[in-house]
């Protein structure tokens, strides 16, 4: 069969992981003998056996709303594929299934700016549209596929990946051990997000400014590069390839996750196969992915993350913990998600 996938706007590292393993699964599959992926013109593209990759330049908003109202159906027709996946899940044409990761379409977080509630307003209505037209649905976790049936009744195949790999071409994150040159006292955090405000880094700041021992923080993350204020005792490494975040992981203590909404969390899989100590928010999605291998906070919540941090790092089993939970589940989500598009629906 041959498969035809619309990812335009995909340039994040989570979103780009999420890709590159699911064109993994479709290069090994049996029941897939082309695939041919609509991508960002800006997307790192890496070269895979019957794989053909069509830039699209959208840059600017305009550009990717003519795409998702347009321009993929009309790529779609003229593919003659025999399925097609709106990776994005908000990109409109006829016999598709479509891929639905981002939750802040349907959670509201305060101070969110507001150029980007009227965006992510106008992502929901098409996110929905799309939806409802689709021959099936994606998600990663049941905190997504129970935000969608609350806000449209509709159902979701959820597709859980416990075991990230690195994808084709990308080396591992945790092949070294540690190299630790730090002083004794310290203890390295680890945080990776971005500069969104449902990240909450701001949390995090709060936080550090009330720990009682020496540390050093590094943020991990895409977007622009943020003000440490002071009395903080940390960097901001930016946007970093798979080796550089690698020896990040390799040489943390704990990572540190502040998100108050998430699809799936990257960062919580990575620490698991580390595995690391993690301090992560007491909600549904953190709860789906690590189980009883983290120490959970209140959510937004300085004074609480500060006395778990402190937990986290006392407690002797959570590296035990994160082990078990990275092995309980195989790594064939994503082979899992092409048979489920391959099958013909009874």
């Amino acid at each position: 069969m041959h498969l035809v996938i619309e990812s335009v706007g995909t340039r994040n590292r989570g979103g780009s992981t999420v890709l590159n393993q699911l064109l993994d699964a479709c290069v090994s599959h049996p029941g897939v003998s082309q695939t041919t992926v609509f991508c960002d013109s800006a997307w790192q593209t890496i070269p895979r056996h019957n794989v053909r990759y069509k830039p699209v330049a959208a840059d600017s908003a305009w550009q990717k709303l003519d795409w998702a109202m347009d321009g993929w159906k009309r790529a779609r027709q003229a593919s003659g594929a025999d399925i097609a996946l709106s990776f994005n899940g908000f990109s409109q044409a006829p016999d598709q299934f479509v891929m639905v990761h981002n939750t802040l379409i349907f959670d509201t977080i305060s101070g969110t700016p507001l150029p980007l509630r009227m965006r992510l307003k106008a992502l929901r209505e098409l996110t929905v549209e799309a939806m409802k037209n689709a021959n099936g649905i994606l998600v990663q976790t049941q905190t997504m596929a129970a935000a969608i049936a609350q806000e449209t009744g509709l159902v979701s195949h959820v597709f859980l990946p416990t075991r990230p790999q690195p994808f084709s071409g990308a080396p591992s994150l945790f092949q070294e051990p540690k190299t630790d040159n730090r002083k004794p006292s310290n203890k390295n955090l680890l945080w990776v997000g971005s500069e969104f405000r449902h990240k909450d880094v701001d949390t995090l700041f709060a936080a550090l400014r009330l720990l009682d021992f020496d540390y050093e923080a590094v943020l991990v993350g895409n977007g622009i590069p943020m003000e440490v204020p002071a009395g903080v005792k940390a960097k901001w490494a930016g946007d970093l390839g798979w080796q550089d975040l690698g020896a990040y992981y390799r040489d943390a203590d704990l990572l540190i996750n502040t998100s108050l909404s998430e699809s799936l969390c990257l960062p919580l899989l990575e620490a698991l196969a580390t595995p690391l100590p993690i301090v992560t928010p007491d909600l549904p999605y953190s709860h789906e992915v690590c189980r009883d291998a983290a120490v959970y906070f209140q959510p937004a919540n300085p004074v609480s993350l500060a006395k778990h941090i402190d937990r986290a790092l006392r407690r002797g089993d959570l590296q035990e913990l994160a082990a078990k939970r990275h092995n309980q589940i195989a790594n064939n989500a994503y082979q899992r998600m092409v048979s489920h598009l391959t099958t013909p629906s009874p």
